[in-house]
């Protein structure tokens, strides 16, 4: 196996979740070429990753980026492909891949007529998206592997934190703005976590993105609390994000991508969980400290065969309504002693 090449283009948190198995295909392939197609925003934030060549193309949203891809495409040739994006976008920079394997996701977990761009595909099993992915590598003869996030964030920006951070500690970010408003908690319930923190002498940070809609929560969030609060919501490159989640002592967040970046740089997580599974898409084998409400959210909301599906996600705007503010505080005070120990 001489050239392999890694199909993930977004999102965030999922390209995060991918570098385990980048490291295993260093460690198992010391003389292959890997390469991962990805886009700009990949490389900005995971940063130049030892013997990993940076393939970038842009999402085809249009005939300009669709040719785009072909040119930088169209100079490579590899053994294999590892799709490991099942949807429409994916699919179709995939089709100007030129490569003799094509390993993609399994029929139940292959979405957007997935079966359609590969003539290779793993074996369904009920597991984390990390080990979904690790799963590749035994496609490829690879059976013993070590799951590490090494080599990645080389491009973290400490000196910002150092500059702009208070000194001291203890430090809890609060990363309130998922993708989907399913999985988002209320402002009351953020609050109540707030000012318990604030009772204790902890500093406080918001973490978001760029939207208007999650400047306007987080603004609205850290008004009451007269500048107790650090709001640093889309005011952070992709490099100071990740030095902040990796600055703090805890984050406490729900179902979003800065979960799984603080899972990889080592920072502790009390994830709120009802709408999608823990066991999925939390912090991968770090879940001790997770408000995990998803079977209570099944049985209420989706009753019947789906309830028993282990990728079930719980389309319901009062799922997160079951995690309680009480729990999460008695989870934060869990980490925080863990950590006085």
């Amino acid at each position: 196996m001489k050239k392999i090449a890694i199909l993930r283009l977004s999102a965030l948190g999922d390209v995060v979740l991918v570098i385990p198995l980048v490291n295993v295909l260093l460690k198992a392939f010391p003389d292959a070429e890997i390469s991962w197609i990805t886009t700009k925003q990949t490389v900005d934030l995971l940063g130049p990753i030892k013997r990993v060549k940076w393939v970038i193309v842009e999402k085809p949203r249009s005939l300009t980026s669709v040719l785009s891809n072909r040119k930088a495409l169209s100079g490579y040739r590899f053994d294999a492909l590892l799709l490991l994006q099942a949807s429409f976008s994916a699919h179709l920079v995939s089709l100007q891949v030129s490569a003799q394997r094509k390993i993609g996701f399994d029929s139940r977990r292959g979405k957007d007529f997935h079966g359609l761009f590969i003539n290779e595909s793993i074996s369904y099993e009920d597991q984390h998206f990390v080990d979904a992915y690790l799963s590749f590598a035994r496609k490829l003869g690879v059976v013993d592997h070590v799951v590490s996030w090494e080599g990645a964030f080389s491009n973290m920006d400490g000196e910002w934190v150092d500059r702009e951070l208070p000194e001291g500690f203890p430090r809890v970010g609060l990363a309130t703005s998922p993708s989907k408003k399913e999985r988002r908690w209320s402002k009351g319930n953020y609050r109540n976590v707030i000012e318990y923190l604030i009772e204790k002498k902890i500093t406080v940070f918001l973490l978001g993105g760029n939207s208007n809609e999650e400047k306007s929560f987080n603004s609205e969030l850290a008004a009451p609390f007269s500048g107790k609060v650090m709001d640093f919501t889309g005011q952070t490159t992709l490099p100071q994000w990740s030095a902040l989640i990796s600055s703090v002592n805890l984050l406490v967040a729900p179902d979003t991508g800065c979960v799984h970046v603080a899972r990889a740089l080592g920072t502790p997580v009390v994830g709120l969980y009802a709408v999608a599974n823990p066991f999925l898409t939390g912090p991968y084998m770090e879940q001790q400290y997770c408000v995990n409400k998803y079977d209570e959210a099944l049985y209420k909301y989706l009753p019947g065969s789906k309830a028993k599906d282990y990728h079930s996600r719980v389309h319901h705007p009062d799922a997160m309504s079951l995690v309680y503010s009480n729990e999460v505080i008695e989870m934060v005070d869990r980490v925080l002693e863990s950590l006085s120990e």
